[in-house]
């Protein structure tokens, strides 16, 4: 499986993302 660097960084910008949401929400 591989996976392009910009891929990744993506990926990593979008769990952040994600829990930035989850903490907001509470």
């Amino acid at each position: 499986m591989s996976v392009a660097p910009g891929s990744q960084c993506l990926l990593c910008l979008y769990l952040l993302l994600l829990c930035f949401v989850l903490r907001s929400r509470h």
